[in-house]
């Protein structure tokens, strides 16, 4: 279990990459107990067929990338699973933060909507990511104030133009930060072209990539090249 520590190897510079064989998840362990399989907490000397996953991690733009597959972890079992891994490899009075990457669509889709009434959106700590003007600007003022961590729930004062996006720092600015370090909870819109309202989150859509393998044995310098040029 230890992938993140025996099996990682360096291969240029900030980028370390490690595919990973041993990772199980208590959700789906399936224990032999008396001759019987059960569901149970996971014990390597008793798991039967650990669900296995490859993964790349990149300091230099604080991203760790999982390979989606059939039968794979999700991306929140892979999420919940680092949080409580890695607390054992941090200190007490260290906050460990693992987000994970939500679909930016549905934040497309907020602001080219021909009107929004209400938007529920949480941000957590930025790793100084690239981000736009509103977005940096909103930023600084998270830093300033020492947040690592915050919630807005806003509603529109009216029932017809809706909330006004584009010039706010709080709207405008917090949604460009959940781009990359945040998530939309919900949000209610019209549609471009569409009277009707309705109601859009990205809580529980993970961003994926997708991409070639050259099946050449070049897959972690494909992976590391194209995240590099996403987020950097």
């Amino acid at each position: 279990m230890n992938c993140l520590q025996n099996q990682i190897t360096k291969m240029s510079k900030n980028v370390l990459l490690t595919s990973c064989p041993s990772i199980s998840f208590k959700w789906t362990a399936m224990i032999l107990k008396d001759g019987k399989i059960t569901r149970g907490l996971n014990d390597p000397n008793q798991l039967i067929e650990p669900a296995t996953v490859d993964f790349i991690f990149i300091p230099e733009i604080h991203r760790l990338g999982l390979q989606k597959g059939p039968k794979g972890p999700t991306g929140k079992q892979f999420e919940e699973y680092l949080n409580a891994y890695l607390k054992k490899f941090t200190d007490k009075e260290d906050i460990l933060e693992i987000i994970l990457e939500k679909d930016e669509a549905v934040i497309q889709e907020i602001f080219t909507a021909k009107s929004v009434y209400s938007i529920s959106y949480k941000i957590s700590y930025t790793n100084d990511d690239l981000t736009k003007d509103f977005g940096e600007e909103f930023d600084e003022q998270l830093k300033k104030a020492k947040i690592g961590e915050i919630s807005v729930v806003a509603k529109s004062d009216n029932i017809t133009e809706g909330l006004n996006i584009h010039e706010s720092l709080l709207l405008k600015g917090g949604l460009e930060l959940a781009e990359k370090n945040g998530e939309i909870r919900n949000a209610t819109i019209v549609r471009p072209g569409r009277s009707k309202k309705v109601k859009i989150s990205n809580t529980d859509k993970p961003k994926i990539e997708s991409f070639e393998d050259d099946d050449k044995g070049n897959k972690w310098m494909i992976w590391a090249n194209r995240l590099l040029s996403i987020y950097k």
